[in-house]
């Protein structure tokens, strides 16, 4: 069973899956989901195109448990013992990861670590 804090993490985006769909939604960040990850999503949270009444439930009070819980519980379903479904949901937290800390197209989060080496030159 996947955690909240976890479902909050990707409310956000499921949000913006709400109102964009997947293709709009995901073409602003620099990270790319694979096709099988996007089609697991499509058959997770739309129906004719559309997104499905837990998605827009969600777009309207995301705050709310039920509609979380509601997340989780079909997040959970479509991964429980299905290793491919759980490999598509690893791929959809990463991509969400970077989506919520902003990184756009033309963006790229750089982490760096400079060592000094010099013993004779102090900070």
């Amino acid at each position: 069973m996947e955690s909240m804090s976890i479902i909050s993490l990707v409310t956000p985006f499921l949000i913006e899956l709400a109102k964009k769909g997947i293709e709009k939604a995901t073409e602003t960040t620099a990270e790319k989901m694979t096709e099988g990850t996007i089609s697991w999503v499509k058959k997770l949270f739309f129906k004719d195109e559309k997104p499905i009444k837990l998605l827009t439930d969600l777009e309207q009070d995301p705050d709310s448990p039920e509609n979380q819980v509601a997340v989780q519980d079909l997040i959970n379903e479509s991964t429980e013992n299905n290793l491919e479904n759980q490999k598509h949901w690893g791929e959809f937290q990463k991509f969400v990861n970077i989506y919520n800390n902003g990184a756009e197209i033309g963006q790229q989060n750089i982490y760096s670590t400079v060592i000094n080496n010099n013993t004779t030159f102090n900070m």
